[in-house]
């Protein structure tokens, strides 16, 4: 047990530890739509998970807590999402795939990157490169 604090005269509180307090005061339980955000779950997958009907506050806090002690867990919400997923049988949808022009300009970036220590002397710098990937995916065609 935590103990007393305060003084006499002005009121004193029992302080409880974490453990011994519970729940208390809590008069509505966690929503899993704000538990998943909080794990960092973001974009269309939250929405497809917050509403699936055999997702529950509890699986949501058990699952997260689980990933938390895991150290190999890199990724959280991407591994919450994947597991949550297969928990209630829902099957998500991927990012949709890159086109074969920016496929191509990644294939060029990797391949400078690969070949900057070898020949310097090339035409076109990689600083070029990122430009055209990146104004690519920021304004596609």
């Amino acid at each position: 047990m935590g103990g007393w604090v305060g003084q006499a005269d002005h009121g004193t509180r029992l302080r409880l530890d974490r453990k011994e307090a519970g729940d208390f005061g809590q008069t509505e339980p966690p929503d899993v739509r704000r538990l998943l955000e909080q794990a960092g779950v973001r974009g269309p997958n939250l929405d497809i998970l917050a509403n699936a009907a055999g997702i529950t506050a509890r699986v949501v806090e058990e699952e997260t807590r689980s990933l938390r002690s895991d150290r190999n867990v890199r990724n959280l919400p991407a591994v919450l999402v994947k597991r949550l997923a297969a928990r209630a049988g829902i099957k998500l949808a991927g990012r949709p795939p890159l086109s074969k022009q920016d496929q191509a300009s990644i294939a060029r970036l990797e391949q400078l990157r690969r070949s900057h220590g070898e020949q310097r002397a090339r035409d076109a710098s990689i600083g070029e490169a990122v430009c055209e990937v990146t104004t690519r995916l920021i304004r596609p065609a």
